[in-house]
């Protein structure tokens, strides 16, 4: 009994898949937005250019009004078919223009029943809207919203940094480099060189660390010398507030003042950041 029932179930089972497919097979194909794009535009604007133009053109009128790009605001249309429009007016375009310079024996039988004057003005005007069409390109240029660039985490930022973790001899050992990114400055000593560099950024978003450098800070406000005696002023940086140290150490550094090229090496020391 229950081996029947199983089987019945079985049955309406592949009965069910059979139909599924036969749905499935028989469904309306799916239009992209693509393709959508495409059937809007022919419905629109190239309906507009057979009506406006095309059919003035076959009563005798060769300066038909017919402003492409206010038509394609009007309608609404994307950028992602100004090409596919342009295809179908290039069409008229080689045709006439064959006819006209004579390039083509064809086409000239086939615009016999045109002047010349009248084929000139037949691409004056579709150079006009080819010019259109590059206008409205540059508009949707123009309001197009940049992709925005996801910032890398600080561990990230910091991970190919360079750096001295401690330096005996001056006494003084590195921040941690992760507190880096987003501030707004920083101290960083080079003890080969015997180098103290201030870096300081106007930038909203901070510092940012690539590779082995600091990015972001402002050259006209940040600062580099050689120090006479660091073991001198390397404690009074760690211990002083921004305008202390502006007054106390830079005013009163008698070596040259340069401006930091934002590198850091394995003899660097960040001292502070804020």
């Amino acid at each position: 009994m229950k081996k029947d029932l199983l089987k019945e179930k079985v049955e309406e089972g592949k009965l069910v898949v059979v139909e599924k497919k036969e749905i499935k097979k028989n469904a309306p194909p799916v239009i992209t937005p693509a393709q959508r794009s495409y059937m809007n535009m022919m419905e629109t604007i190239h309906a507009d250019w057979d009506d406006i133009v095309v059919d003035s053109w076959m009563d005798g009128n060769f300066k038909p009004d017919f402003n492409v790009y206010e038509l394609w605001k009007k309608h609404g249309l994307k950028g992602n078919v100004i090409n596919a429009f342009k295809e179908k007016v290039q069409f008229y375009y080689d045709e006439v223009s064959d006819a006209y310079n004579k390039e083509c024996d064809q086409a000239v039988e086939a615009y016999s029943h045109i002047t010349p004057r009248r084929q000139k003005k037949m691409l004056n005007l579709m150079d006009g809207i080819f010019s259109d069409l590059d206008k409205l390109k540059d508009s949707f240029k123009a309001v197009r919203m940049p992709r925005a660039k996801k910032p890398k985490s600080t561990d990230a930022q910091v991970a190919k940094l360079q750096y001295l973790q401690e330096d005996i001899e001056s006494k003084v050992t590195s921040i941690n480099p992760v507190l880096i990114p987003s501030k707004e400055m920083l101290w960083v000593y080079n003890t080969k060189q015997r180098v103290l560099t201030q870096y300081i950024t106007t930038s909203t978003t901070g510092f940012e660390v690539s590779g082995t450098s600091i990015k972001n800070f402002e050259p006209t406000l940040s600062k580099t010398s050689r120090l006479r005696k660091p073991e001198d002023i390397l404690p009074d940086v760690l211990k002083f507030t921004p305008k202390q140290i502006e007054k106390r150490i830079w005013d009163k550094l008698t070596t040259k003042i340069g401006s930091p090229n934002g590198r850091i090496n394995k003899d660097c020391v960040l001292l502070r950041v804020i």
